[in-house]
C-alpha cells in the first residue's frame, strides 16, 4: 500500500507543508503583502520526494486557500511561476508581481 503524504496549510509558519509519516518532506512559503496577498517566496521538497507532484501540490493548496479566503496570490518563487502565471484556470487567483 501507497503511503498518503499530507499536506497542510501552518498559517503559524506562513507555509503549506507536505508530511509524510510525521516527517516535514516539503513546504511552500508565503508572506502576507500590504494588500492580504500570498505571496509565494520559496517551493521546496526533499530531493528523494523529487518527481512525485509534491511541490504542485504545495502550490495548489495555497491557490484553494487564497479561494476560500478571497486573496490574490501572487507567485515570486520560480517554481510558482512556471506553475501559475498564464495558465487560464488560475487568472481568477494570480496576479504577477
Amino acid at each position: 500500500m501507497e503511503k498518503e503524504i499530507r499536506i497542510e496549510v501552518d498559517k503559524k509558519s506562513n507555509s503549506v507543508i507536505a508530511i509524510d509519516e510525521g516527517t516535514i518532506i516539503g513546504h511552500c512559503a508565503y508572506s502576507l503583502s500590504e494588500e492580504g496577498n500570498y505571496v509565494i517566496t520559496q517551493t521546496k521538497v526533499d530531493a528523494s520526494y523529487t518527481g512525485q507532484g509534491i511541490a504542485k501540490r504545495l502550490v495548489l493548496a495555497l491557490v484553494e486557500e487564497s479561494k476560500k479566503e478571497n486573496r490574490k496570490i501572487v507567485p515570486v518563487c520560480s517554481y510558482a511561476k512556471r506553475l501559475l502565471l498564464d495558465k487560464e484556470e488560475y487568472k481568477d487567483v494570480v496576479i504577477p508581481e
